[in-house]
């Protein structure tokens, strides 16, 4: 290593202080850190899907087709029925996300399982809506690249 020093305006040139050994900064940082923050929001999202999505969908199974083994309707109306309870179950899962993630525990299951942390800029609580809309539009765009990645 280089030594380095930081110049001064003595009469003499020589400096006040000597810096040895330095070490050169790392300019590449975010893309390991981007990673592993990656990693673990992507572990936190597939925890709440096995929590809350497959509680959700049982429950929605439940709504909805109850009586589908001792009276089954035609084709047309299952297609609408499936579409519909699909529907429902985004939005109910959306509110539920909302509602973790608004509350004092400020995450949902999975967040809090990865000890992430769900907060505004200011690092306070999200407004319910925040939350809401947060989830609402992620949702949204894991539709849009799911359906989009067979035609890539």
């Amino acid at each position: 290593m280089q030594d380095s020093y930081i110049k001064t305006n003595t009469s003499e040139g020589n400096p006040l202080f000597k810096q040895e050994n330095i070490n050169p900064i790392n300019l590449n940082w975010r893309r390991k850190y981007y990673w592993k923050v990656l990693l673990i929001r992507l572990t936190a999202f597939i925890l709440d899907i096995f929590i809350i999505f497959i509680c959700l969908d049982a429950l929605m199974y439940f709504i909805f087709f109850n009586d589908y083994d001792s009276n089954p309707s035609s084709l047309p109306e299952d297609f609408f029925l499936s579409i519909v309870s699909l529907f429902t179950l985004f939005i109910v899962y959306g509110i539920v996300c909302a509602l973790f993630e608004a509350s004092k525990l400020q995450g949902t299951p999975g967040k809090l399982i990865m000890k992430l942390q769900v907060t505004g800029i200011d690092g306070n609580r999200l407004p319910f809506l925040r939350a809401f809309l947060r989830n609402l539009f992620k949702g949204i765009t894991i539709v849009f690249w799911a359906f989009s990645l067979p035609f890539l």
